[in-house]
């Protein structure tokens, strides 16, 4: 098909209504077919001329509804991507909150721990200080009534060796020396008897009093092992916590990693709306082509 380019002058309505009325008046019949296809060919120039502002009109339509299916789009995915921050944030929010109770249900346990263990490690100090009371009473009572006792056999055995003194006194009066003699073999044993119950008698206050430094001896090593252990537990429970504390600081980091990225990625969002408004503003304000031939239109509705 030839391509069809008319440059004719557009008539108005007047000037058609003048050239339909022509035909009337004229007497040339020349003139008159004349005139007739004049009138067509601008008839014909009329409706291409239509059918270009038509087509121009579609074009334009069309442009404008590329724009706006591009500007739709940037505003889905603007709305796709604040939903995906949203969701990050709330899903960084829901993590801190959960590992903040976590902390909290574990410093609290480990409180409880603590306060037990040291309720325990009182409760222990109290029993052991009243044991080795009780057993320090009970000897300083031993060793008093040992005493008193080693001094009332003590007595006694003065006033016996006094009043054995006095009946040998008067024995030696009244019998010869081999009486006397006798007499003093007698004395004699009596008195290593009695130094022999004497010393017996400090030997076993001396055997108890080694056995009560053993025995608190043993209560204090017990005593120590108790806090020995004691101490460990606490120290245990102190690396728990710098072990919590190292990882609620790790998350922490994370989280201002996460912030970071965050605003990066905000502001090149920010920048490519920026040049997606310079862009399209570049494209709203650009001259529209006008149609000459229908090689180009053929193209366009291809298109």
């Amino acid at each position: 098909m030839m391509p069809i380019n008319f440059k004719y002058k557009k008539l108005s309505e007047k000037e058609l209504l003048e050239l339909s009325n022509s035909k009337y008046t004229n007497e040339s019949p020349k003139s008159r077919y004349s005139d007739s296809l004049y009138y067509k060919r601008n008839q014909f120039q009329q409706r291409q001329q239509n059918e270009y502002d038509t087509l121009g009109s579609v074009r334009r339509v069309t442009e404008e509804a590329k724009d706006k299916c591009e500007q739709m789009k940037k505003k889905v995915k603007k709305i796709l991507i604040e939903e995906e921050l949203q969701q990050g944030k709330q899903k960084l929010l829901n993590d801190k909150i959960k590992f903040m109770e976590t902390i909290k249900a574990r410093k609290n346990k480990d409180q409880e721990l603590l306060q037990k263990l040291k309720q325990q490690y009182y409760e222990r100090q109290q029993q052991m200080t009243q044991s080795v009371k009780t057993l320090r009473d009970q000897l300083s009572l031993e060793i008093k009534r040992s005493k008193e006792n080693l001094l009332q056999s003590k007595k006694q055995d003065q006033e016996e060796i006094m009043k054995q003194r006095k009946e040998n006194e008067q024995m030696i009066k009244q019998f010869s020396g081999t009486v006397i003699e006798k007499k003093k073999e007698q004395i004699n044993r009596v008195k290593n008897d009695k130094e022999i119950s004497y010393q017996t008698k400090c030997k076993f206050f001396e055997q108890k009093k080694l056995n009560w430094q053993r025995i608190n001896q043993e209560k204090r090593r017990e005593y120590q092992t108790e806090q020995t252990w004691i101490l460990e537990e606490i120290n245990e429970l102190e690396k728990e916590e710098q072990k919590a504390l190292s990882r609620y600081n790790s998350l922490q980091q994370s989280r201002l990693e996460k912030q970071s990225f965050l605003s990066t990625f905000m502001g090149a969002k920010k920048s490519f709306q920026q040049e997606g408004f310079s862009s399209r503003n570049s494209i709203e304000n650009s001259p529209i082509r006008t149609i000459h031939d229908s090689g180009e239109k053929q193209k366009f509705v291809n298109a």
